[in-house]
């Protein structure tokens, strides 16, 4: 083999070298990008279902010292839930109705004359 062919192939090995050494350092960097991005991720999760938590006992605090009736009901009218004020004056509990087929509550039809 010829001295210049010798060098030629020397300079290519050598270029193939630091390219490879290059894209090894990008691809550490970028792993340690992504790397520290999960764990932020992570933690802002943990800090969104703690205020989740936080905001959801608060309701259900709400929900239950409410002194107003108060049902909740899907979009097609179903009841879900009533607070203690709305068992009271409607007369029957959602939780322990009867269930369809789906676990829908049957809820009896209220026929009631107010007078006011």
């Amino acid at each position: 083999m010829a001295k210049s062919e010798l060098d030629i192939l020397k300079r290519a090995l050598e270029r193939e070298r630091l390219a490879r050494k290059s894209a090894e350092k990008i691809l550490e960097d970028k792993s340690r990008e992504l790397y520290q991005l999960s764990n932020e991720l992570k933690n802002a999760n943990k800090q969104l279902e703690t205020l989740l938590d936080d905001k959801s006992s608060e309701l259900k605090g709400v929900y239950e010292q409410i002194n107003d009736a108060y049902i909740v009901m899907d979009l097609d009218g179903n009841v879900l839930k009533m607070n203690k004020i709305a068992v009271d004056i409607f007369g029957y509990d959602i939780e322990i109705l009867p269930r369809d087929s789906t676990g829908t509550p049957v809820v009896p039809v209220l026929i009631t004359t107010y007078t006011f």
